[in-house]
């Protein structure tokens, strides 16, 4: 491990700067200290790159597992919404708007990266030390260009989203009614924004904004084949550590009991609850 002297947000910066020419993964807790984030994690040109997309849930994590039993090597990876369908042989529903192609999993192999530990206000570089000088001086020469991130976009985007305002209000008046009849509890009413981007809104600097303007515990820029994943979150899904997964979802969840016994008795309380109304 080398210490690098290097601010995090000359760290991120210097990162999107190269991203327009290399592949660079990054994950980001942005200086947000919730449910234990204070890490910056990125790495610059993976060794290996994978998408999958036509294949069967089984065979797919089948590939994974045999990556990862790679060692001395990182991993970035993304997930698709509809590869959990795959996994619980779930046709998805037909959509009624324009959408595009997401990989099931998209997979970068890393033998080095970029750490900045938020709580100590320190940077490093982990991993395969005979690349150091090579990642350091393409990070160096990133951090003297001058490419403004935070200039004012000379043109708008055009915006477009699946549902019209009235559509979107016609569409919560059925969820309240399907709520009386007892047919759901609780719904989660999302649309689909598209945007035809300015030319100069790059996702390099749409993520810089973000970042700056709202900062989020677990957010992302990560560069595939064909697409960038830009995210601001703040929500935990899960975490794995010392043989415990723990959940942290910002929606849907009730809490648990500190025994099995209370647990079942919350249980209960909450199928009692759900009887009564």
């Amino acid at each position: 491990m080398r210490e690098i002297n290097i601010s995090a947000d000359l760290l991120v910066k210097s990162l999107l700067n190269l991203a327009e020419k290399n592949r660079v993964c990054l994950m980001d807790s942005c200086g947000v200290n919730h449910l234990g984030s204070h890490l910056l994690i990125a790495g610059l040109n993976p060794l290996e790159t994978l998408e999958i997309s036509n294949s069967k849930a089984k065979k797919t994590l089948q590939i994974l597992e045999k990556k990862f039993t790679r060692n001395n090597l990182s991993f970035i990876f993304t997930i698709s919404y509809d590869f959990g369908l795959k996994l619980e042989n779930i046709q998805p529903r037909p959509k009624e708007f324009r959408t595009f192609p997401e990989p099931d999993i998209f997979l970068a192999a890393f033998d080095s990266l970029f750490i900045y530990d938020y709580d100590i206000k320190k940077a490093f570089l982990t991993g395969n030390e005979e690349r150091f000088e090579e990642i350091e001086n393409l990070l160096k020469a990133a951090s003297k260009n001058d490419n403004n991130f935070d200039l004012e976009v000379k043109e708008k985007s055009i915006i477009s989203s699946n549902f019209t305002p009235q559509s979107y209000i016609s569409t919560i008046k059925k969820v309240k009614e399907y709520i009386q009849h007892g047919d759901t509890y609780q719904t989660n009413l999302t649309r689909q924004i598209r945007a035809k981007l300015a030319e100069d809104l790059t996702p390099e600097r749409i993520f810089w904004r973000l970042r700056k303007n709202h900062p989020a515990p677990f957010a992302a820029f990560i560069k595939r084949e064909n697409d960038t994943v830009v995210s601001i979150s703040p929500e935990r899904f899960f975490k794995a550590g010392s043989g415990i997964i723990s959940t942290s979802p910002i929606k849907g969840t009730r809490p648990r009991g500190k025994t099995v016994e209370e647990d079942l008795r919350l249980k209960n309380e909450l199928l009692n609850s759900e009887k009564e109304h």
